[in-house]
């Protein structure tokens, strides 16, 4: 789906929400960074409920913890 909206040529705002207990297991996480590194309008929310000591956070998530509706 994130594909398709980014090779669509539109440029509306796009949010993208992910949650992974850590990089390890991590599904697609290279390639949702390379996405968005091209594309201006597109905001990552990215969640590790408990980060390896090598995940950075900023450069391959955002936020400490899960998802909730808060």
């Amino acid at each position: 789906m994130l594909e398709t909206i980014a090779n669509s040529g539109h440029d509306f705002p796009v949010h993208y929400v992910h949650g992974a207990e850590n990089g390890r297991v991590h599904a697609m996480g290279s390639h949702v960074r390379d996405i968005a590194k091209d594309w201006k309008s597109f905001r990552t929310a990215i969640f590790y409920g408990n980060p390896h000591v090598r995940d950075e956070r900023g450069i391959y998530f955002d936020h400490d913890g899960y998802i909730t509706v808060d």
